[in-house]
């Protein structure tokens, strides 16, 4: 019966220890995988912020892209008028009231260099 009882006191310790070392075995693999675990953590906020940085800066393009096309637009059609205006504009002899109460001649000139300029 000493035996018996022997036997199942090495069996019963090569099982514990067995099961001891495969513990072990499972805390580091676990460890390992925490650390892994860290690192992607780490990476993620890493590329989070890149990517909220990239978002403001293409926010802010796209905002001046918008500027620049609304400025565009406006001097589209501010060339646009000004050229309806000197397509209108027809020369005639002045009457001799405009003569004595219009503006003098290098006035006048100043004035249409002035608006004859290029946008």
């Amino acid at each position: 019966m000493n035996k018996i009882l022997a036997i199942f006191a090495i069996g019963f310790a090569l099982a514990a220890a067995i099961q001891y070392f495969a513990a072990q075995t499972l805390e580091r693999s676990l460890a390992a995988e925490e650390a892994a675990h860290a690192v992607t953590r780490q990476e993620r906020d890493d590329w989070k912020a890149r990517a909220q940085a990239a978002t403001t800066r293409a926010e802010a393009l796209a905002d001046n892209a918008r500027r620049c096309l609304e400025r565009e637009a406006q001097a589209q059609a501010d060339a646009a008028e000004r050229a309806a205006i000197m397509d209108a504009a027809r020369p005639r002899p002045r009457t001799e009231t405009e003569k004595a109460r219009v503006v003098d001649d290098e006035t006048r000139h100043r004035a249409v260099r002035r608006l004859n300029r290029p946008l």
